[in-house]
């Protein structure tokens, strides 16, 4: 069971290393179902959630051959340009440039995963550039060979800001992310608040729609009771987490 992320937990990390979809742009897993599902409107929703995390062209492989549709190809590049359109007007998630400030002001490396392929990770760079977020590596699925959870995005991302797992925090939104920091053996935290609505039509976070009617509170226990117990740590938010780390250097 996770616990609350507290400033502490930063005194001795060199970098960390954030997803960046869902935890630094809410571009969440509502993204890829909707655009395939526009793509091919004919797929149950059920199996686009279970089946389709992002632009892996496999996936759209198994899932049209399931469906017997023959031109996946075009089914994929429907998608991934319903993707592209919908990333162009995604918001930079709250509090994540006054944080990622506060880590550059103490000198910890900042890195950036994504699931995602070259073009879109270089669409969601663009608005981070934009918004003069800071960070100091980005690496994205098409530089590994296996996607999430297996460990390579961490690891190589680790080798290009030349730290240690023992001295990384690494930060995401699902329970994907929590898998890839356990074998990747980094510390690893939750950011909740940023991902429990974006990421519910995720496959691979297995929330319970009715979570979403819960109060707040509620909401949360339920969250990190079922779904979120490999996360070593969890914060609600960016500001708090913030503002602690600036306590914690001082």
């Amino acid at each position: 069971m996770a616990i609350r992320l507290t400033m502490n937990r930063f005194c001795n990390k060199s970098a960390v290393i954030f997803d960046l979809t869902g935890t630094l742009i809410d571009f969440g897993g509502r993204i890829p179902f909707t655009s395939t599902k526009k793509a091919a409107p004919q797929i149950d929703t059920y199996h686009i959630r279970k089946s389709i995390t992002g632009d892996d062209i496999n996936e759209y492989r198994h899932l049209c051959k399931f469906y017997q549709i023959k031109d996946y190809a075009k089914v994929f590049a429907k998608s991934c340009n319903n993707m592209a359109d919908m990333l162009h007007n995604v918001d930079v998630i709250p509090g994540i440039a006054e944080f990622m400030d506060t880590l550059k002001q103490q000198n910890i490396r900042i890195g950036i995963v994504s699931n995602y392929g070259k073009e879109l990770t270089q669409i969601a760079k663009a608005k981070l550039d934009r918004e003069k977020i800071p960070y100091d590596v980005i690496v994205n699925r098409d530089n590994v060979m296996l996607p999430p959870p297996a460990p390579w995005l961490l690891l190589r991302c680790m080798e290009r800001l030349n730290v240690y797992p023992d001295y990384t925090m690494y930060i995401g939104d699902t329970y994907i992310n929590m898998l890839e920091g356990y074998y990747a053996k980094v510390d690893t935290a939750y950011m909740i608040e940023s991902s429990v609505e974006s990421n519910t039509l995720h496959g691979t976070t297995y929330v319970d729609l009715r979570i979403l009617d819960m109060p707040k509170e509620l909401k949360y226990k339920q969250i990190l009771n079922k779904n979120y117990h490999i996360a070593k740590y969890y914060c609600d938010n960016f500001e708090v987490i913030s503002k602690e780390v600036m306590d914690c250097r001082k």
